[in-house]
């Protein structure tokens, strides 16, 4: 957020709610498609197996789950509804219980609705480059939740913040963490090549792959994740119990401890 921008930073992703409650969903007729992170489907993720509403209900970036009968998706678009299909059914968390009053982690998953700094000062659009010129606008990060000119943070930065139009360039925002995430710091393993094998090798380990550099801030707030491997504009989580790198020299992989 220097006057210069921070154009080399990658965007982050997804939604956020304190873990370990139980979601009320509502549905709606089709696949989960749309929102305010519609690429990819809708951050759709497939699973063969049915337990794509525990994954939700345990999972800070998951908005919602199509359920199949031996199979289901998950979703990481906030405001997604279904597409029509009669074959399918879309339950997306409801609005009014996702994370609008605390973050969790660093909060780039926060898609609560506040709108000043900390100090009082109003928080600067989003899609306005006055009279702070920045990088980070809808168009450019659709996958940031940059609505408005609600508090985010899109670089990963400490905690949400907002450029403001009455103030400094930019400042930090007046919101809680949320208590179940405090002081869950994670530790990893590392091991050179990509993550695989396991107790759940199929589909390379529960291989999840992103457009961005945010999968340990994923891993940390995901009860299921149980590694990651980063890359230089791009990442992957996975999921499988004792999973370790397969010698490719060009990847490292992280596990959890305890996971291993």
């Amino acid at each position: 957020k220097a006057c210069a921008g921070d154009a080399s930073k990658i965007d982050k992703c997804g939604e956020e709610e304190c873990p370990g409650i139980v979601y009320e969903y509502e549905t709606s007729v089709g696949g989960c498609r749309g929102g305010d992170s519609p690429l990819e489907n809708a951050g759709k993720t497939f699973y063969s197996d049915t337990s794509c509403k525990a994954r939700c209900n345990s999972d800070s970036t998951c908005t919602g789950f199509v359920p199949g009968d031996d199979w289901c998706e998950t979703y990481s678009s906030v405001g997604a509804s279904g597409d029509g299909r009669s074959a399918f059914t879309c339950h997306m968390k409801k609005l009014k219980e996702v994370g609008t009053t605390c973050y969790v982690g660093d909060g780039v998953t926060y898609r609560g609705f506040v709108t000043e700094s900390k100090s009082g000062h109003v928080c600067q659009q989003w899609s306005s480059q006055s009279p702070n010129t920045h990088v980070y606008t809808q168009e450019k990060y659709p996958n940031n939740g940059l609505q408005e000119n609600y508090c985010r943070n899109p670089d990963g930065d400490d905690s949400p913040w907002c450029y403001t139009v009455d103030g400094p360039r930019f400042e930090y925002c007046d919101i809680p963490q949320c208590d179940v995430d405090k002081g869950i710091v994670y530790e990893y393993e590392t091991s050179v090549g990509g993550c695989r094998g396991g107790d759940s090798p199929l589909e390379n380990a529960g291989k999840t792959f992103y457009s961005d550099t945010s999968c340990k801030a994923r891993c940390n707030s995901d009860s299921t994740c149980t590694g990651f491997v980063p890359g230089d504009d791009w990442c992957e989580t996975y999921s499988s119990v004792g999973a370790s790198g397969d010698g490719r020299s060009d990847f490292t992989c992280h596990m959890k401890k305890g996971a291993l």
